[in-house]
């Protein structure tokens, strides 16, 4: 019913000889539907559906945990609103690819603050125990995420971990455990000591484009108000815990004021 008639239009658009395609993902399943001889837009509408499911909640959870930890640190609003005035200065404010990758303060903080698989069939693993079918496999995230080995001060929470790393890259063992971490410093890194985004050939394909959005979401946020918790409140809201999930508490407030 919502999405039809944009399908509708497009189909149209492109009879015309000054159509310009668009370059978007309603477009690809649209053209996905004419290389395996689909017709239906009720399929197009379960799609996008799916689509819309997977990627919107966890955007929104990440943004809203970024925001619960800067309401408690409101003095690292204005680091973080520099980072991004010295990212857009270089590219005339337009939020390119280039001024992502330059916001490296506020990639680290996103990093700092911010997986579940199901065996379809029995298998072993090398050290001889074995995964029943139907068993829900999770990887220990937390217990990478304090072991001191990895990240000195892990109990501590350091907005610029993960940018102070980048800095010391050269600085880093090759082969230690250290190095290894460095490597995988950016918030859309994977592997084994970086899990956000899944691991292997089981990575997340979309993080580069959720990093983005994450980082403009926040970025247009850091330029145009200074925020804080009520009464001025240094304790972070406790995120809520259902089973091995962990998100933010969607009935709290937090304070934003224009600058």
């Amino acid at each position: 019913m919502f999405l039809r008639p944009v399908v509708e239009a497009r189909r149209k658009a492109a009879e015309g000889s000054n159509y310009q395609k668009p370059d978007d993902m309603l477009q690809w399943m649209m053209e996905s539907q004419k290389k395996f001889g689909q017709k239906e837009d009720r399929e197009l509408a379960r799609y996008e559906l799916a689509i819309s499911a997977a990627a919107i909640h966890t955007t929104t959870v990440t943004i809203t945990n970024a925001l619960y930890t800067l309401a408690v640190i409101p003095e690292f609003v204005t680091i973080l609103r520099k980072d991004v005035q010295q990212a857009l200065a270089e590219t005339n404010g337009v939020f390119t690819n280039s001024a992502m990758q330059n916001m490296k303060k506020v990639d680290s903080f996103l990093k700092e603050s911010s997986f579940q698989r199901k065996a379809l069939k029995s298998f072993a693993l090398s050290n001889g125990q074995v995964i029943p079918a139907g068993s829900f496999i999770e990887v220990p995230s937390i217990g990478i995420y304090t072991d001191e080995e990895f990240f000195p001060d892990a109990d501590k929470f350091d907005p610029l971990r993960f940018y102070t790393m980048r800095q010391e890259k050269n600085e880093q063992k090759t082969g230690s455990k250290q190095a290894e971490v460095v490597s995988n410093a950016q918030f859309v890194s994977v592997g084994q000591s970086s899990l956000t985004f899944g691991y292997g050939r089981h990575a997340c394909p979309g993080r580069f484009f959720a990093v983005n959005e994450i980082k403009m979401i926040l970025a247009t946020l850091l330029m145009n108000y200074d925020l804080m918790n009520a009464a001025g409140s240094r304790e972070r809201y406790p995120n809520v815990v259902s089973g091995p999930m962990s998100f933010p508490d969607p009935n709290k407030t937090i304070l934003l004021r224009k600058v």
